[in-house]
């Protein structure tokens, strides 16, 4: 399929297997280039290793907001400041990929690969996607609910910090560091196990004896 005769339908359309579909990278950079709509895209699977989203010359970058990217494959692409709000990278290959100045608040970034990827000025949530939904199912009283999406948080927690320490970013800014995330994680734990008392939760004595701070976080 060449590249500019992807339809329209073609990109909303979860049933069609997006690994089968030749030149898909390139119809994406030429739909972006157009300055036409990428919104709510179906890209499961899709094969976009070092595809070229960055908005070159451009004051904001370019939209794929609540796009499904689950396992795509991104390896060495180039998504500076791409506005993924609302979007599944999860279980997603972006590996050595930029990322630099990308918005990732409300994605779903549960197993995603990104040894190499340039994390730098990302803009995050506070709370990850899991954790906020997880606090909504508990209030709600589904606690089976709760703890699943509780131990997908802690998990993500975890695999950020690990890469944000491996690029050497331990400060991200205003909406997350590498020390708040390690309470985070905590916090998601104790949770899950139900240790967490009304009103406020502290992370634990090993986490903040190994930062050398205590960091506290008002509970449900």
């Amino acid at each position: 399929m060449a590249a500019p005769y992807v339809e329209e339908a073609f990109w909303q359309d979860a049933a069609v297997d997006k690994r089968r579909v030749d030149g898909l990278g390139a119809a994406l950079e030429l739909r972006a280039r157009n300055g036409q709509p990428m919104a709510n895209f179906q890209l499961k699977n899709a094969e976009l290793a070092g595809i070229d989203l960055v908005n070159h010359g451009g004051h904001a970058g370019f939209s794929l907001r609540d796009a499904d990217l689950y396992r795509a494959n991104l390896q060495n692409a180039h998504l500076f400041a791409l506005d993924l709000r609302g979007s599944s990278l999860m279980k997603a290959d972006l590996r050595r990929a930029n990322l630099h100045c990308a918005d990732l608040r409300d994605c779903n970034l549960l197993g995603i690969l990104l040894d190499g990827a340039r994390l730098d000025n990302i803009i995050w949530d506070r709370q990850l996607l899991q954790e906020r939904k997880g606090r909504e199912q508990l209030r709600g009283g589904d606690t089976a609910a709760a703890i699943q999406l509780f131990q997908e948080a802690e998990e993500t927690y975890r695999n950020l910090r690990l890469h944000l320490e491996q690029a050497g970013l331990f400060e991200q800014g205003d909406c997350s560091s590498i020390a708040r995330w390690s309470c985070a994680a905590c916090r998601c734990r104790a949770t899950r196990a139900g240790a967490c008392c009304p009103g406020w939760s502290t992370c634990s004595a090993a986490t903040a004896k190994s930062r050398s701070t205590w960091c506290c976080f008002p509970s449900v």
